[in-house]
């Protein structure tokens, strides 16, 4: 069965198709830094893309935790979360080293502490994703470019 949304989303896809490469890349580039702050919003808050709070940091050798100090500060900068856009699409991550960071905690991967040192698991906290209300931004985003608005 296919809802209004299937429907509308189909009519979306022939729209953009339907654009012009240049008004497609402006867009795409509404869209992601739209994104983008969403995104830098949530790391701030330390909460996943649904809301959900990350999970708080371990006790370091002395026992205490540095919950004062916020998580993935550097990441969240706008020099470093990087958002491209183009005629085909928009992208939204980092590059180099800070890629590397974003993916362990991203994907709650084991990663070294320090070079040398011990190798920690990290736990998952998604730094970046599309919540339910970010894909009906983006709907309304697109149907408002569309309509001229």
């Amino acid at each position: 069965m296919m809802d209004g949304f299937d429907r509308l989303d189909g009519w979306l896809r022939s729209a953009l198709r339907a654009l012009a490469p240049a008004a497609r890349k402006t867009l795409f580039r509404e869209i992601v830094r739209d994104l983008a702050a969403r995104n830098r919003k949530r790391m701030s808050a330390q909460a996943g893309p649904e809301g959900d709070p990350w999970e708080k940091r371990k006790p370091n050798r002395n026992g205490r935790v540095r919950s004062y100090a916020k998580m993935m500060t550097g990441l969240r900068a706008a020099r470093r979360l990087r958002a491209t856009s183009a005629a085909d699409g928009a992208e939204l991550g980092w590059t180099g080293r800070n890629a590397r960071i974003a993916s362990v905690h991203q994907l709650g991967a084991a990663d070294l502490v320090e070079p040398g040192g011990p190798a920690v698991k990290y736990p998952t906290r998604e730094l970046i994703g599309f919540a339910a209300e970010d894909i009906a931004r983006i709907r309304d985003r697109m149907l408002a470019h569309l309509s001229g608005a």
